[in-house]
């Protein structure tokens, strides 16, 4: 049996392993939709992340002191 394709672009693909579960039940979960809620209306809100030119910087600085953390433990 041959399935057509109606969409001109394929759905990404997931792996289902623990931590996606995890991250999936958790999002499911009363206290993860109740965080999601929290978030849309912050957007709704006008609230949210704003990205200046130091933002990144800050961001990749903050995430290789976590590598250097994770590698060094």
């Amino acid at each position: 049996m041959k399935a057509e394709i109606t969409s001109s672009t394929l759905p990404p693909i997931v792996p289902l392993n623990d931590e996606t579960r995890a991250m999936l039940d958790y999002a499911s979960s009363p206290e993860g939709r109740a965080k999601i809620e929290n978030g849309r209306q912050e957007i709704q809100d006008g609230k949210g992340i704003i990205v200046t030119p130091g933002y990144f910087e800050d961001l990749n600085r903050r995430i290789s002191e976590r590598a250097a953390r994770t590698r060094g433990a």
